[in-house]
């Protein structure tokens, strides 16, 4: 059951960050005077910033002990300084919160949010056509 609510708590995060970056690249992109094109061009470049910047998230978040004389260590980002975490907290209900200890990182929501913002692009120019 825990591990159901972890995966929940991570769709569901990745889900409202791939919302509110799709909802608000369009509202732009119209509100600019381009169409389709222009934001499956921004989803593109959005979704490919937000799942590099998971990466090297993730990346400084490993602790590497390549042998015992030489350790380094490389502390993950202080928690309390995350803007995601209070969105987050926010737009969920609170019986589908999580103990902070048993949530998946916001690296590892980034990550996915920013392959469900590439998904999204992709998906316009498959099932949609747009920019073909």
């Amino acid at each position: 059951m825990r591990l159901a609510l972890v995966a929940l708590d991570l769709v569901v995060a990745a889900a409202i960050l791939v919302i509110l970056a799709v909802g608000t690249t369009t509202v732009a992109a119209f509100g600019l005077g381009y169409g389709f094109v222009a934001v499956k061009h921004a989803l593109f470049v959005l979704g490919l910033l937000v799942t590099g910047t998971a990466a090297v998230q993730l990346r400084t978040a490993v602790t590497r002990h390549p042998d015992k004389e030489d350790r380094q260590t490389m502390s993950p980002p202080d928690e309390r300084t995350s803007h995601l975490r209070p969105l987050l907290e926010r737009l969920l209900p609170d019986p589908w919160l999580l103990p902070p200890n048993d949530r998946c990182s916001d690296a590892t929501k980034l990550g996915v949010a920013g392959l469900g913002v590439l998904l999204v692009s992709y998906l316009l120019e498959a099932i949609f056509g747009v920019g073909v």
